[in-house]
C-alpha cells in the first residue's frame, strides 16, 4: 500500500457534480444564473461540464451560493473537472509543473514520514502526516490580497473543507483525522516569521490553501 496512490485514488474517486437547487435565466443580460448547495472549488473563467459539455463560468457569489453562465441554458447537471494531483519535493514537482499543468490542481508535499502502529491487530497499516495543497492560479500582478482570497483562497478553502467532510465519512478507507490545521496562503511559497511570503515553491503565482493532518490508512483487504 503506498500512501501517494491512496490518496489519488480517493480524489479521483469522489463526486464532483454539483447539487443543484435552482436555475434562472436574466434575459436582460443574457445571464443564466444557478443556485447550488456548495459551488466547492467553482470560480470566474473555470471550465466545467454543464449538461456534459465543456462551459465557461462567467462569476460565482460564494455567499449565495451562485454561479453565472453566459446565454440561456437549461441546466440539469453540473460537474467539476477532477483537480489534476500531483506529488513529490518542491524541485521536481516544479520541473513537473513547467511541463504539464491543469488548475486547480492538490499537491501532496514529499518526504512523507508514517507513523506504523505497534498493535498487530490494529485495523490500521500506517498513520501518514501529510501536508496537502489545494492551489489555483492566481494574479499576484493585478490583484489585491482581498482579491486574492475571493478569487482564489475562498474556493480552495471549500474544495479543502469538501475534502476533509468526504475523509471522515470513508470509514472503510480511512481513520478519524487528527491534528488537523489549515493555513490560507494569498500568496503560495515559504513563509518567513513575520516577514510574510518571501520564496515562491514554484515558478508559478498560485494562491490557495494548505491542510496538515495525520490521517489513519486502513489495512487493505486481499482480494
Amino acid at each position: 500500500m503506498i500512501v501517494v496512490d491512496v490518496l489519488e485514488d480517493f480524489i479521483n474517486g469522489l463526486n464532483y457534480q454539483l447539487d443543484i437547487v435552482l436555475v434562472e435565466y436574466n434575459i436582460t443580460t443574457d445571464i443564466t444564473t444557478v443556485t447550488v448547495r456548495d459551488t466547492l472549488y467553482a470560480r470566474e473563467r473555470l471550465i466545467v461540464l454543464v449538461n456534459d459539455i465543456e462551459t465557461m463560468i462567467v462569476s460565482v457569489d460564494y455567499t449565495d451560493n451562485k454561479i453565472e453562465f453566459q446565454g440561456e441554458i437549461v441546466v440539469t447537471k453540473i460537474v467539476l473537472q477532477t483537480p489534476f494531483y500531483i506529488h513529490g519535493t518542491p524541485y521536481a514537482v516544479n520541473k513537473q509543473l513547467d511541463r504539464e499543468v491543469q488548475y486547480p490542481f492538490v499537491y501532496l508535499l514529499e518526504i512523507l514520514r508514517e507513523t506504523i502502529p505497534s498493535e498487530l491487530d490494529s485495523k490500521f497499516e500506517t498513520i501518514p502526516t501529510l501536508r496537502l495543497f489545494f492551489l489555483d492560479e492566481a494574479n499576484f500582478q493585478d490583484w489585491d490580497t482581498d482579491e486574492l482570497y475571493s478569487n482564489v483562497v475562498v474556493p480552495q478553502r471549500r474544495y479543502c473543507d469538501f475534502f476533509l467532510k468526504e475523509i471522515r465519512k470513508a470509514f472503510n478507507k480511512f481513520g478519524l483525522p487528527t491534528n488537523i490545521e489549515i493555513t490560507s496562503f494569498a500568496k503560495f511559497g515559504e513563509y518567513v516569521s513575520e516577514k510574510g511570503i518571501l520564496n515562491s515553491y514554484f515558478n508559478k503565482t498560485l494562491s490557495g490553501v494548505e491542510l496538515r493532518l495525520d490521517l489513519p490508512i486502513s489495512k487493505q483487504k486481499c482480494s
